[in-house]
């Protein structure tokens, strides 16, 4: 965060985080990136919120492509869209079990959320170079405001065109492990 100070006045934030390096990816160079884990990261439908009755169960080639990209620097912060306490708590509990949480990605960085509403909220405030999210609604919502935002999409389903600044990816490891 040191070089957002030395730059000049007339820069963004966003241009400051870019000209401090960042972690190369499909979508191009990232130095802070925000991810919608419902059907990114966790193994359930991004339509609806993470419930109790799901398992919380991660999905491994995601899993791996975080711990790859927090080792090479990338700024993280996980959103998850629960429908309770105790869905939060099945996540944390797989998180931190996984070594995602505490381990590659500080627990402050592991946020929660009960509405799509707040969702969107909370990845406005922390101005992502992109977002990754599999949620239609969220992408298009999103793809306003942001330089950059990743949609995740299912095998055999089609992406329709959001935006310019939306690019559609199978899952968050061809987004990050692009070498």
């Amino acid at each position: 965060m040191e070089a957002a100070a030395t730059t000049n006045a007339g820069a963004t934030t966003q241009d400051a985080r870019q000209a401090a390096g960042g972690v190369e990816t499909a979508v191009g160079r990232v130095r802070r990136m925000t991810v919608a884990t419902v059907g990114v990261l966790f193994r359930a439908d991004a339509s609806k919120p993470l419930n109790a009755r799901d398992s919380a169960s991660l999905i491994p080639a995601a899993e791996r492509a975080i711990r790859a990209a927090a080792a090479q620097g990338l700024e993280l912060f996980l959103i998850t869209h629960v429908d309770s306490d105790a869905a939060q708590e099945s996540a944390q509990k797989s998180l931190k079990s996984s070594g995602i949480s505490g381990t590659a990605i500080p627990p402050h960085r592991c946020l929660f959320c009960d509405t799509d509403v707040g969702r969107t909220a909370l990845v406005r405030q922390l101005e992502p170079d992109v977002h990754v999210d599999a949620g239609l609604a969220s992408v298009t919502e999103l793809a306003r405001f942001l330089p950059r935002v990743a949609h995740v999409v299912s095998t055999g389903s089609t992406s329709s065109t959001v935006g310019k600044n939306v690019t559609s990816c199978a899952g968050l490891a061809e987004l990050l492990l692009t070498s």
